[in-house]
């Protein structure tokens, strides 16, 4: 899905096609600087080779109708030369088709087709939907490693959006800070379930994860599992 920018918008907002042409690298920094938001989001990074450009740059990302939580400019240039451009998104499942829209609306301004990610652990790799949604998925992964690193859990697997829990295979729903789903699902409404087999069902999962460090919850056709980090995971029982 592509956005509907178009001159006029352009105009309205001071800007115009392939104003920022030359001053923005057609790099991205990919989560090589660490959130002050939310540990659940990606910081993504333009390079500007003129101070006045990456505030215009800031600028025009913060009027973009694409949802993010943040953007902000460094405040020095870095060590080749090039201001940074910030923007934190919350890894979830819009994240590839909004990062996609915005990058098409900045790709007008610099007039540059072809993008990049530069990432800490794997090197430079072009940019498509497809492969930012694979970066994105990794470090999803990772984090749901790290939820499940104490616990008693004898084998854990992850492929794409289904997980292995000792045998107990689901599909993930979500997995993010116990706030962001909270208001996300509306659990502080939502009457959690109390038949027979999720009753049973969450039984079976909390001894095999560790027993009162870990709480399962059911609400609609869903599993909540919790622990003492700020996260929780959302999954369906398959």
């Amino acid at each position: 899905m592509k956005s509907k920018l178009n001159f006029k918008k352009l105009v309205l907002e001071g800007m115009g096609f392939g104003d920022l042409k030359g001053l923005v690298l057609p790099a991205i920094s990919f989560d090589e600087y660490e959130s002050k938001i939310n540990d659940d989001s990606i910081v993504f990074g333009f390079y500007v080779s003129d101070e006045d450009a990456a505030n215009d740059l800031n600028r025009f990302i913060q009027r973009s109708s694409v949802k993010f939580l943040d953007s902000d400019v460094s405040p020095a240039p870095d060590q080749h030369g090039y201001y940074l451009v910030f923007i934190e998104m919350l890894n979830d499942k819009t994240i590839e088709n909004n990062f996609d829209i915005l990058l098409h609306d900045i790709s007008i301004l610099v007039d540059s087709k072809k993008w990049h990610f530069h990432t800490r652990d794997n090197g430079d790799i072009n940019y498509s939907e497809d492969n930012l949604k694979e970066l994105c998925d990794k470090l999803r992964d990772e984090k749901i490693k790290e939820f499940f690193f104490n616990s008693d859990l004898k084998k854990l697997i992850l492929e794409g959006n289904t997980i292995s829990l000792n045998g107990i295979i689901g599909t993930i729903i979500d997995f993010g800070n116990n706030e962001y789903l909270n208001e996300k699902y509306l659990l502080s409404e939502k009457a959690f379930n109390i038949k027979l087999y999720e009753t049973m069902m969450a039984n079976k999962l909390i001894p095999i994860l560790g027993g009162n460090n870990w709480n399962v919850d059911s609400f609609d056709d869903y599993f909540i599992i919790r622990n003492n980090t700020e996260n929780s995971l959302i999954i369906k029982i398959i």
